[in-house]
Formats: structure tokens, C-alpha cells, sequence
């Protein structure tokens, strides 16, 4: 079975939330990186791993600015995927 992954790229997403002490009694300091503002692009990716190593394709699509979760309802994924499911 082919497999289609649609994610976000390019909206700021926490990385990594630290606290100075061990008490956690301080403002966390939060780093920031490239994804769909929940899961970091690294791991959003993770699927392209996998191409090579099995007999089925694997097809990503990186869309700049979808968040999270919105792919249900965003026209530009739901035309992609009209598109895909209708293709010979």
C-alpha cells in the first residue's frame, strides 16, 4: 500500500522547554524550530526514512504554514488528495 504524509512546515514549534532549576520555581525558557507548530519538522519527516526500504512508495508532502491538525479541512490537502485518490 502506498503511503501519503501531508505536515506543516515553516510554522515556529517548541522544541525544548528547560527550567534553571530542578524545583521548576523559574520561567522555563522554551527553544523554538522549523514545523506545523506541535511536532518539530525532524520528526515530521521521519516517515521519508523508510523510502528504499520497502517495496511500497512513500510520498510526502510539506505544505509551508499548515498547523497542525488542520489538514482535515484545508483546501490545498483535500484538492491533493482528491487528486490522488482519483488517479488511475
Amino acid at each position: 500500500m502506498t503511503s501519503h504524509a501531508f505536515f506543516g512546515t515553516n510554522v515556529t514549534t517548541p522544541m525544548r522547554t528547560t527550567f534553571a532549576t530542578a524545583a521548576f520555581d523559574t520561567v522555563p525558557e522554551t527553544t523554538y524550530d522549523n514545523g506545523d507548530g506541535v511536532v518539530p519538522e525532524a520528526g515530521l519527516r521521519m516517515l521519508e526514512r523508510w523510502r528504499g526500504k520497502q517495496a511500497q512508495p512513500i510520498h510526502s508532502y510539506p505544505i509551508e504554514g499548515l498547523y497542525h491538525g488542520t489538514s482535515v479541512w484545508n483546501k490545498q490537502v483535500l484538492r491533493m488528495l482528491l487528486e490522488i485518490i482519483t488517479s488511475p
